[in-house]
């Protein structure tokens, strides 16, 4: 009996004292887009049967050619550990991926398990790609510059890749116009060292490394991300803003009329809220949205106060999106289940309707206008939104039935604001200005594609250039070629920006604002600088890159629209002198002929007077 006891104790000592080792990581891949994502890998080593598990989550494909295998004989390799009576479980999440390619992880699972018999901990600024093979070297993996981007974005500040891959090939797909009706798309390489590239840009450290056992002496330091060396103190937010452009106070009106739209539809949507049956859940996600909704909107009348009235217009803008997203929502989530569908139909008929009816009174009212020299602004302030509206329609998706809604709203906004564009205008003109503009904005829209595909290559951040090309291409497919221009110079300044600025910190940014010596003297180009203003002042209150990155891109717009008023102004100028010309050359040309026939006419009648005498003479 007492020998019976003995080996249950030894039995409960043994289960009690196994130990359990484990060790997490951060993990870089790529999904079948070739886009970086970030993920985590967790490594359990427990008492067992020596078997490899791998629970992926979503990450389908990620490990090939018995990587995780490979990982533990190199484990075991350098710590002596034996495994045969554990067994090593991986777990991998990567939240929003659905699927990702290639063993790049394969190191990351040997440090990571290394890591856990040792009972360290890796730092969380710490990350490394590349593949581990049998003899401890680290494999090269594809898609270097995209994982070291993704890095750079998650917070690591210390990335390691395999040795000779530091300097990489990226292909961009540029544009040529070579005359009307051609055009070459080729594919063109650009050379870039990633080492240098992210310390420049992303302000983090990048090694090649050819081994595990040099992996793991970066793996457990804790680097810090390279630091700025200004240190500036910002001044005080609440700035106010004045034009002498007497255009831009007839923003007043606009901005206005949008901050009173706000508050009508915040009115509807929080009474409707809070008489509303809904779950609980439902109910506290609608009621963040309409504070969000308040929160512009009080901020739009303070804005407007301190003289920013687009930036005032916007917000009053972004408030009605939230407030009637909030309203459908509530629609939506009030009806049955076999009438859901029928909300979301009738919502998109009735944007489809709103758009067909104001479409052709903007159309014809702005493009009647476009040839006017000074006055053109309105029209392509007109055009920009009804065109921005169709291009929003066209990609509504419904995977996400707030998401559809929010951009039905956007859509039926954009709509509203063009039909207040168009009814400011009150000149009327011709077509006769549009063809001179159709090389200009083709070529305008070839650049800023050129660029914006090579900052997509370089992994930054283009922040609503695509949006602004799209709108521009439409444009140009309708003829409507000034304001395709625009489009296309806005879409190219912003992507400018992004390839200086995207992965700088605040003060670079802020840096750059005060040594740009720029002054705004068109409408179009005081709007952007007006709202660059604004946003910079939010940059600073959030202490934000993004939207620090946000306002130098609408600085630079304003920068870019100021030349193109300029532009556009002086050829409509030559425009109107050659019309002019014409006409007086026609003039001449009449007075000269005018002339001719009354001369003709003397002639005749001295032929004639003349005659009579002769006549006379001869009688008598």
């Amino acid at each position: 009996m007492k020998y019976f006891t003995v080996i249950i104790f030894l039995l409960f000592l043994n289960t009690v004292y196994a130990q359990v080792y484990s060790s997490t990581i951060k993990i870089i891949g790529v999904d079948k887009d070739g886009r970086g994502i970030i993920g985590n890998l967790t490594v359990e080593i427990q008492p067992g049967k020596g078997r490899i598990l791998v629970d992926t989550t979503p990450l389908q494909g990620l490990y090939t050619q018995d990587s995780e295998r490979t990982a533990v004989k190199v484990a075991s390799e350098i710590t002596k550990f034996d495994f045969s009576k554990y067994d090593v479980i991986y777990s991998i999440s990567t939240p929003g991926a659905t699927n990702v390619e290639g063993p790049s992880a394969g190191a990351a699972m040997a440090i990571a398990t290394i890591a856990a018999i040792k009972n360290k901990t890796i730092s969380q600024s710490f990350s490394i790609t590349g593949t581990v093979e049998s003899d401890h070297s680290i494999g090269k993996v594809g898609e270097i510059f995209a994982k070291a981007k993704a890095a750079a974005d998650s917070g690591v500040s210390l990335f390691l890749i395999p040795q000779g891959q530091a300097e990489q090939i990226q292909y961009i797909r540029k544009v040529r116009t070579p005359s009307p009706g051609w055009r070459i798309e080729t594919i063109e390489p650009v050379r870039i060292n990633v080492i240098n590239y992210a310390k420049e840009n992303w302000g983090m450290n990048v090694y090649e490394v050819s081994t595990i056992e040099e992996a793991l002496k970066y793996a457990f330091e804790d680097i810090k991300p390279i630091q700025s060396k200004t240190n500036i103190e910002f001044p005080s937010i609440n700035v106010s803003f004045k034009s002498p452009i007497k255009k831009y106070e007839e923003f007043d009106y606009f901005a206005k009329s949008a901050l009173t739209r706000a508050k009508i539809n915040y009115d509807k949507a929080f009474n409707k809220l809070y008489s509303a049956s809904l779950t609980d859940d439902v109910r506290y996600n609608l009621d963040t949205l309409l504070k969000q909704a308040k929160s512009l909107l009080d901020q739009g009348n303070e804005l407007l106060k301190q003289g920013y009235k687009y930036s005032a217009g916007n917000n009053g803008f972004k408030s009605s999106i939230y407030s009637k997203t909030i309203i459908d929502l509530i629609n939506y989530y009030s009806a049955s289940d076999s009438n859901k569908k029928l909300v979301i139909d009738n919502k998109i008929k009735e944007i489809e309707s709103e758009l067909e009816k104001t479409k052709d009174y903007v159309e014809k009212k702005a493009m009647d206008n476009l040839c006017t020299k000074d006055d053109f602004e309105w029209s392509v302030f007109a055009l920009q939104r009804l065109n921005y509206a169709e291009n929003r329609l066209s990609k509504i998706t419904f995977d996400d039935v707030g998401n559809a809604f929010f951009d039905m709203n956007v859509a039926s906004e954009w709509i509203k604001i063009s039909k207040e564009f168009a009814d400011k205008i009150d000149q009327q003109s011709n077509h006769t200005c549009l063809s001179i503009f159709e090389t200009d904005a083709r070529k305008a829209i070839d650049e800023a594609e050129n660029k914006i595909n090579l900052i997509k290559t370089l992994g930054k951040d283009t922040i609503g250039a695509d949006s602004y090309l799209e709108a521009a291409k439409l444009e140009y497919s309708k003829g409507q070629y000034i304001v395709a221009y625009f489009d296309a110079v806005i879409a190219k300044s912003r992507a400018d920006a992004s390839e200086k600025f995207d992965g700088k910190d605040l003060e670079t940014i802020y840096e750059e604002f005060n040594k740009t010596n720029f002054t705004p003297n068109s409408l179009i180009s005081t709007i952007f600088y007006e709202h660059s203003i604004y946003t910079l002042q939010e940059a600073i209150k959030k202490d934000s890159k993004y939207d620090a990155l946000d306002a130098i891109q609408i600085l630079y717009s304003s920068i870019e629209t100021e030349k193109a008023y300029s532009y556009v102004n002086n050829k409509l100028y030559e425009k109107g002198k050659n019309i002019d010309i014409n006409q007086i050359v026609i003039i001449l040309l009449l007075l000269s002929l005018f002339a001719s026939l009354f001369y003709i006419a003397i002639l005749k009648t001295k032929m004639k007077k003349k005659t009579r005498i002769k006549r006379k003479i001869k009688k008598r």
